[in-house]
């Protein structure tokens, strides 16, 4: 499940919906994870994780899909954060993900459609704990980095900080750009994939 963590773009729109994509291992081969919601021949309607075939729509026999989840069928749907499981036969046990959808802040549109899904960012995770004080679950996200790294003590404490000092406060996942602001996520249990 780990190399299907991490963030997914929106690639396309499919089912009048974002497509979301991203590279990852398949075993020993890179795949592209895609995360659609699709219309079944009984009208009902799923959102699946899966790897879409070359040369073949999204929701076909020829994909292997890996997760699903019910969809509820709105026409500005999103993907659901929980209740997703492991298709039969996939080969994967274990926890299922936490999907969230958030705007991509750091990229301005530059298409003529104001659609929500032209910038998106789908973050597959499992439960963490905070990256400064290792207890605590992760509730807030930085910004523009958007690693999912610290609770909401210590992104006080960091915020304190950053205004006693005039300096920017820094990603405590260490790799980043300085924060620019630290937002709260909610209602969401997350890891981040570049938590040891």
């Amino acid at each position: 499940v780990v190399t299907m963590n991490g963030a997914y773009r929106c690639t396309d729109i499919f089912d009048g919906v974002g497509l979301y994509s991203k590279v990852g291992l398949w075993g020993t081969k890179v795949a592209t994870f895609s995360l659609f919601r699709c219309r079944h021949s009984d009208s009902s309607r799923r959102w699946y994780i899966s790897i879409v075939s070359p040369n073949h729509p999204p929701g076909t026999v020829h994909d292997t899909d890996i997760f699903t989840a019910v969809a509820d069928g709105d026409e500005h749907e999103t993907p659901p954060e929980r209740g997703w499981r492991a298709v039969v036969g996939s080969g994967i046990e274990g926890a299922a993900p936490m999907v969230m959808w958030i705007p991509d802040l750091s990229s301005a549109s530059s298409s003529s459609t104001s659609s929500k899904h032209n910038h998106a960012l789908v973050m597959m995770k499992h439960a963490k704990r905070c990256n400064v004080c290792r207890t605590n679950i992760v509730t807030h996200v930085m910004v523009p980095c958007g690693h999912a790294c610290v609770c909401t003590p210590c992104a006080r404490s960091m915020m304190e900080r950053s205004a006693a000092s005039g300096e920017p406060a820094v990603c405590p996942v260490g790799i980043c750009v300085k924060v620019e602001s630290i937002m709260r996520l909610r209602n969401l249990v997350l890891e981040d994939e570049c938590m040891p």
